[in-house]
């Protein structure tokens, strides 16, 4: 291969790795990366199980559920940057070991609608996230069969890929009734020694919730759902990503040396 030719395409590669030339074929950890220095938002489908106005549910695990990306807005501008099973990757979650720390009945005002809502804080909740090519659907279905389908922190064609992040609560507080659903606000940090080194690089930026957390979780859920599932929901998760060291400047430093070619081959 000639030296200009290989050069070429050695910044090519580099450009697409960087983000800075867009490729709709790109897998998600490229599209993530693409988004280095800027805010990022993770849409996802999720179906919970939790406790439902059992005021002495306090310590045990309370609240567990799985969930799968939908969207991925790398620059958070409203343009999708990944939709589900583009380039047949997928992204999955499990969050598990949530425990209730304090539950109170009161009447609230959520999605204009004024009702008593059970209104529970929630610490220790892990957000393990998977990277895969399995298909999370079982005959054109997610989760259909509830709990049924979990075993320890696992769960069928949910963590079947590889666990790229693993995350813990911050904060998580919930608002529902079991008649209107309700809503919920959550921050999570990301632990990096049960993470993938390059993700939790990308991931663990501390600038959520005033600079303590790394992801924004936020929900509005949905009643019924199918088996024993307590909840389903479609909503964003909002981050922060910073670029790899010496990303960028490597794939400027191979556009520099086109133009070198180029000026090599005028003269």
């Amino acid at each position: 291969m000639k030296l200009s030719k290989m050069i070429k395409t050695l910044a090519f590669g580099a450009c697409i790795g960087t983000g800075l030339i867009s490729n709709a074929n790109a897998g998600i950890l490229d599209v993530i990366k693409s988004s280095g220095d800027a805010n990022i938002v993770l849409t996802y489908f999720n179906r919970d199980m939790g406790t439902t106005y059992n005021f002495n549910a306090i310590g045990d695990e309370d609240t567990w559920g799985v969930a799968y990306v939908t969207v991925i807005d790398a620059n958070d501008n409203g343009t999708p940057d990944y939709v589900f099973g583009a380039g047949g990757e997928f992204l999955t979650i499990m969050f598990h070991g949530g425990h209730d720390t304090s539950t109170t009945l009161a009447s609230a005002t959520v999605n204009s609608v004024t009702a008593p809502f059970q209104i529970t804080a929630t610490a220790g909740v892990v957000m393990d996230v998977y990277l895969t090519t399995t298909n999370p659907f079982t005959a054109g279905q997610f989760a259909p069969n509830g709990s049924a389908d979990r075993s320890g922190n696992t769960y069928a064609n949910v963590t079947t890929g590889t666990k790229v992040l693993s995350l813990t609560s911050d904060s998580f507080q919930t608002f529902f009734n079991a008649s209107t659903s309700g809503t919920g606000n959550a921050f999570f940090s990301v632990d990096a020694g049960n993470s993938d080194a390059t993700w939790a690089s990308l991931f663990d930026t501390n600038k959520q919730n005033g600079g303590l957390s790394d992801l924004h979780v936020q929900f509005t859920t949905n009643i019924p759902a199918p088996s024993d599932w307590l909840v389903t929901s479609n909503d964003p998760a909002r981050g922060f990503i910073a670029p790899l060291p010496g990303a960028a400047s490597m794939g400027f430093g191979l556009l520099g040396l086109i133009g070198l070619g180029r000026k090599r081959r005028a003269a």
